[in-house]
């Protein structure tokens, strides 16, 4: 972005400008051009992650993101319904044993700290899943990815899963 014109600052002068002025003109041009910059980068960002929201949030797949204690801090509308809450707020610091049975949480937790622990992916398990919202015992084949820092270190992960209920009823 070095040596792009974003923008014209015009002044004018009854009489020639000292070459000090208009070093400091040219700063203060340069300033106002990087704060166009930014609030430009930063509008971007802010599209970019609205698109990417609103991806999520209509994918029938549940998806979710976890801190490396294993807590909610992110989830889609689908992954909502699944635990039978409304909102991301009614998750946010919550862990599988807020959702879950203890049988089935205590499953999902072991296989999340190896996720955590190895930084290994785990991709298409077959999991039974209890529906918060209606009490059904449900099929889901998920997979689970951890997450990196920029330093690549493991940050917590992202589970993705999708309702496979009516495959295993026809494979019975």
């Amino acid at each position: 972005a070095q040596n792009r014109v974003v923008g014209v600052v015009a002044m004018f002068a009854r009489h020639p400008l000292p070459e000090l002025v208009l070093e400091a003109l040219g700063s203060i041009a340069n300033e106002i051009a990087m704060g166009i910059a930014r609030k430009r980068a930063t509008e971007a960002l802010a599209n970019e992650r609205q698109w990417l929201r609103t991806l999520v949030d209509n994918l029938p797949a549940r998806i979710f993101f976890k801190d490396p204690a294993g807590r909610y801090v992110l989830n889609n509308r689908a992954h909502l319904r699944l635990l039978g809450v409304p909102e991301q707020a009614d998750t946010l610091g919550k862990t599988l044993f807020d959702f879950h049975p203890p049988e089935l949480a205590q499953g999902y937790q072991s296989g999340e700290q190896e996720i955590l622990s190895s930084g290994v992916a785990m991709s298409d398990k077959e999991e039974q899943v209890r529906h918060r919202g209606t009490g059904e015992l449900r099929w889901h084949l998920t997979s689970k990815v951890p997450l990196r820092d920029a330093q690549g270190q493991v940050s917590g992960l992202i589970g993705i899963s999708h309702d496979i209920t009516e495959r295993k009823q026809a494979e019975a």
